[in-house]
């Protein structure tokens, strides 16, 4: 697909796929060691109340999967915003250092990006009352759409403005990676667009090349990826990435 009918251009494999491919394995094996998620058991003890527990005593599974996929979708908007804040910025930095976007970049996060977002999603997801099956089928369809939407592929402009209408698109989210300071702060949503759209943070897809990276610390190795939050220069933490889109 990136191959056949790429958006941005070809894009090189090399060392950033070792770093990509790299930091996933090191996020995966992060949340398996230090287990984040299960700080809420440690929080909130045998907590087992919650909305989603209440309504999933009176309305059917797919109501209970259609809200809990709306709200977790919500909650990963939620997220990414706050990761885009101090000081939470230097490890997502390492997801917006890649200058050329492509399926791989979906993988690129830092382990204390992951081990924040899956501790404080933890606890959120206790208090709501989640069912375990209905956060395993999110747990599948988060990481499909991650991958997908990174993946440098120029959709029809028709298709592009449909699916847009509910879903990110590769076209959306190539905004959100866009070096340009008027696209900082747009399009953080993970699966729909109507997240964006609600708190004015949404920017249609665009036909026009795009160039992205932070302008440093793009070609890293894994070890300099994986220390690069501790050593990133101030100036590269930049509080604008939360500001609002232009226009």
């Amino acid at each position: 697909m990136e191959t056949r009918s790429p958006r941005d251009g070809g894009t090189a494999a090399g060392l950033r796929w070792v770093t990509n491919f790299g930091l996933f394995g090191a996020v995966l094996g992060c949340i398996a060691l230090f287990a984040p998620h299960r700080l809420a058991g440690l929080l909130l003890g045998g907590w087992s109340g919650g909305p989603l527990a209440v309504l999933g005593q009176h309305a059917s599974p797919w109501l209970v999967l259609a809200v809990s996929l709306l709200l977790l979708d919500a909650l990963s908007y939620a997220l990414h915003r706050l990761q885009h804040l101090h000081p939470f910025w230097r490890f997502h930095a390492v997801h917006h250092a890649d200058e050329q976007i492509d399926l791989t970049t979906g993988l690129r996060h830092h382990p204390g990006e992951a081990l924040v977002n899956a501790a404080i999603g933890g606890i959120v997801l206790t208090l709501l009352g989640l069912p375990p099956w209905a956060a395993a089928a999110y747990g599948m369809l988060g990481p499909i759409f991650d991958m997908w939407t990174h993946v440098n592929f120029a959709l029809p402009p028709m298709l592009e403005r449909t699916l847009s209408a509910v879903i990110v698109t590769p076209g959306v989210h190539r905004i959100h990676h866009s070096d340009d300071p008027a696209d900082y702060g747009a399009n953080f949503g993970g699966i729909f667009t109507i997240w964006d759209r609600i708190f004015s943070t949404w920017r249609p897809p665009t036909r026009s090349r795009l160039r992205f990276g932070l302008g440093t610390e793009s070609r890293l190795g894994v070890l300099q990826a994986f220390i690069a939050p501790f050593r990133l220069p101030q100036k590269q933490v930049e509080p604008d990435r939360q500001k609002p889109p232009a226009g």
